[in-house]
């Protein structure tokens, strides 16, 4: 991401300190900024499809309330029979 910041010639990290040098950090932070925004563009993309879709969300909430469940069955069962219960 970092080499993005600098022209199109930077390769390393040498080659971004030369290309901004001198640089107002103001410049700095907006082409930080555009570069984490190219970055985080397809996972918010994905976010809203997915958010709009209440039958794969509902998939995702019963598998995880499955998964839970699971789990805890397998913990109280170690409790009870840590306390004797079993």
């Amino acid at each position: 991401m970092f080499y993005s910041l600098g022209s199109e010639d930077a390769a390393s990290p040498q080659d971004l300190a030369k290309d901004m040098e001198g640089m107002h950090l103001k410049v700095l932070k907006e082409r930080t900024a555009d570069a984490v925004e190219k970055m985080v563009a397809p996972v918010r993309e994905r976010y809203a499809e997915v958010i709009k879709d209440e039958k794969l969300l509902e998939e995702i909430a019963q598998s995880g309330a499955e998964k839970a469940r699971a789990s805890a069955l397998q913990t109280m069962d170690k409790v009870r029979r840590a306390i004797g219960f079993a």
